[in-house]
């Protein structure tokens, strides 16, 4: 392969990651969390112990969450885990989640639903945490919402 062929792909792909939302900037401040503007966020899991927040408002009606954690493809004994936990307005635990992913390219999920009355906002925390059977704890998270969200893009 030529260097200028080498050149255009590496731009090519740092282009590519760039600009997929998904892995953008998550807020490690509970006083500040990342507005959801997409029904599906995804993050990697290196970083013991240090929780990505997020908001979000839905309702009425069905919310579904799906929660995954895939771990990495680069070696046998690696491994993902990380914590859901969703509190309402009063910071009262919704729904709280561990999942873990153990070996190459290991993955696991979650669905849970919430049948919503009226429009409620909420705070969603996502940590990452230790998996013992693991020499590196390297991997994603990805959580998909369907149903009644109101992504912060819409909302101008």
């Amino acid at each position: 392969m030529r260097s200028k062929d080498i050149i255009l792909m590496s731009a090519f792909l740092i282009c590519s990651l760039i600009s997929s939302n998904p892995l953008v900037a998550q807020s490690k401040d509970r006083n500040n969390p990342t507005p959801v503007q997409s029904p599906v966020i995804s993050a990697l899991t290196s970083t013991i112990g240090e929780a990505h927040w997020y908001k979000l408002t839905a309702g009425p009606g069905e919310l579904a969450i799906k929660m995954e954690v895939r771990s990495c493809r680069d070696e046998y004994r690696c491994g993902s885990n990380a914590r859901f936990v969703l509190y309402d307005k009063h910071m009262k635990e919704v729904m709280n989640e561990s999942l873990s992913a153990i070996g190459y390219g290991a993955g696991t999920g979650k669905n849970r639903s919430l049948m919503l009355q009226s429009k409620h906002d909420f705070l969603l925390s996502v940590t990452p945490g230790k998996v013992d059977s693991a020499d590196k704890l390297v991997g994603t998270y990805t959580i998909r919402f369907k149903g009644p969200i109101d992504l912060q893009s819409e909302r101008k």
